[in-house]
Parts: structure tokens; sequence; C-alpha cells
């Protein structure tokens, strides 16, 4: 089921001095990783997987909205299959991370928790290649760092089911309502809209979702303006992206639009590969196939450390 939606005006215009917001502490992380070992969680907010020996590569993962990156623990457990490394940092208003949910001071502010990550990755593996890999607002977040934020040393872009474009757009007057209460209350938050149901084919991906207590369903005024600003920004792009990037996205996705990575994928298409998996919904590595999914990760990434080794 998805979440009920409230009108902004149930929500308090002048939130208390202290305790307006609720921290919800996950009682058993182990809960919601089922059979995947857990990583290692660090104070900052960020989990570390790491493969046994020295790694071949090292991904920064950057997850998705309402959720967090505990949820990707299965993915983590894949990749230090294939000699992979990798490091994930719960963004602002997510997860472990304290403040409103939903909410982040700016789009600068999620770019930041995404250079604090590469900058990590790197300090954690110096030498080794690092792949930034984003999904859903995480994929937009990712590709906007890219082109208009760049870090050093990036390897390569895995971007799944990004905010580009919205199955059901809204409205231009629940726009204008949006701009004018982040002008001034910009942390006043909605739910998101979300429907679990629209992860993922399987039901134990949607009650796990539905039953893990750092997964939330809000979104504030200023950070859904300033991501759909920002989605709209990519897909006005005229120039090409600057690092070799696979793109993939869900044929059957509700939460986000196909459309919008087939738009991004013909403004570059000597850099970009578009996979489009028919019949998957928006959350590939959650979905039926996901040992699939991964596993064409770590193939498309291969031809790029080879490069690397070889140079």
């Amino acid at each position: 089921m998805g979440p009920r939606f409230e009108p902004w005006w149930d929500h308090p215009i002048f939130p208390p001095i202290e305790g307006w917001t609720k921290i919800r502490v996950l009682k058993s992380l182990t809960k919601f990783t089922q059979n995947v070992t857990l990583g290692e969680t660090t104070v900052d907010h960020t989990i570390h997987w790491k493969p046994t020996g020295t790694p071949r590569a090292v991904v920064a993962l950057v997850h998705g909205l309402g959720e967090h990156v505990n949820r990707y623990a299965h993915v983590g457990s894949f990749l230090n299959g294939a000699g992979i490394a990798v490091i994930g940092k719960d963004l602002h208003g997510h997860g472990r991370r304290p403040g409103r949910k939903g909410h982040s001071p700016g789009l600068d502010s999620l770019l930041d928790d995404i250079d604090q990550l590469v900058s990590l990755c790197h300090t954690r593996y110096e030498g080794i290649p690092v792949f930034l890999y984003g999904h859903s607002m995480g994929g937009t977040l990712v590709l906007y760092s890219t082109i208009f934020r760049p870090s050093e040393g990036i390897a390569g872009i895995i971007c799944t089911s990004p905010w580009l474009k919205l199955p059901k757009p809204p409205s231009p007057a629940l726009i204008l309502a949006a701009r004018m209460i982040n002008a001034v209350f910009p942390w006043i938050t909605q739910p998101n809209g979300l429907n679990a149901e629209d992860l993922s084919r399987d039901p134990s991906v949607v009650k796990a979702y539905q039953n893990d207590p750092l997964v939330h369903n809000r979104i504030s005024a200023r950070m859904a303006v300033q991501l759909t600003d920002a989605a709209a920004r990519l897909l006005q792009l005229t120039n090409s992206i600057p690092l070799p990037t696979l793109l993939m996205h869900g044929v059957e996705d509700r939460i986000t639009d196909p459309e919008g990575s087939r738009i991004f994928a013909k403004k570059d298409t000597e850099h970009i590969k578009l996979v489009l998996w028919n019949g998957c919904r928006h959350e590939l590595h959650n979905e039926p196939e996901q040992t699939t999914v991964l596993q064409t990760m770590v193939n498309w990434m291969e031809p790029i450390l080879s490069r690397g080794t070889s140079s």
C-alpha cells in the first residue's frame, strides 16, 4: 500500500525548537539483510563491504529517496564476490542521519555527501579505480555531480532508474505551490507518493521495505524543488557526459519513467550504454533478475578495469 497523502496545511508551520525529529532506531539491522554479511558501519553513517584480499575496484554507492544504504547489503555482498569493495553513505535526511527525514538544506548538501563518499573511497583504497553507483534519486545526483561538479579519479558511472522524468509529473499549480513554500518554509515535508509495490515484483522486498523503520515516505519542499530542477537540467543537457556510463532502467518502472533514461542516453551514445530490462520495476537490484542485473554491472566494469591495468 502506498503512503497516505496529507495536505501541506496538516503540517505545523513552526516546529518545536527541540524534539521535532523522531529518531527511529533500527533494533536489528540484520533483519533486513536476508543471509548476507553486514558491512562495517562507521560513526559518519557509512557502511563498508570488504572483499577478501585487495579489491580490483571500489564502488561508491548513493541510495534513493526515502531509503538508506543498508538496503544494499546484498549488492555489497555480490560485488565483494567479484573482488569489488563497496562503500555507501546515508544521505542528508535519510537513514541514520540526524535531522528531519526527507529534508536536505539544499542540493549542494547532497552533492557534498557524494564528494565525501568519493574521498573516503580514495583514502581507503589509494590507487584503486572508483566507480560511482547511484539509484533513483541517487542516480540523478550521481549524473548531476559528474557533469556539473565532478570529483577527481572516477573510472565510470553506474546509474539505475534515475529520477529524470516522472510517469505522472506534478501539475504546474503544485510546482508553483512547492516553490512558494520552499522560499519561506523549505523544511516542510510532504508524503513522497511512492507505492512500495512499485519497487519490485518480489513480495518479500515490498514487505521488508514497509517494515523497515529506517525507511520513510517524506520529501521536503526544498528537496522536491531542487531535485526536480536538477532532473530538468540534465534532460536539457547539450554537452556529453565525460565518463563511461552504464544506465539501466526497468521498462515497467512506475516510480521513475524509463523514457527519461532513453532521452538522456541519446545525448551521448559514445559514453553511455543503455540497458532496458523488460518486465522489471523500479529497483532492478531487488527484482527476481537481480543476479543478472548485478553481473551486468560487473561485466561492464571489466573492460574499464582491464584498460587501467594495461595502461
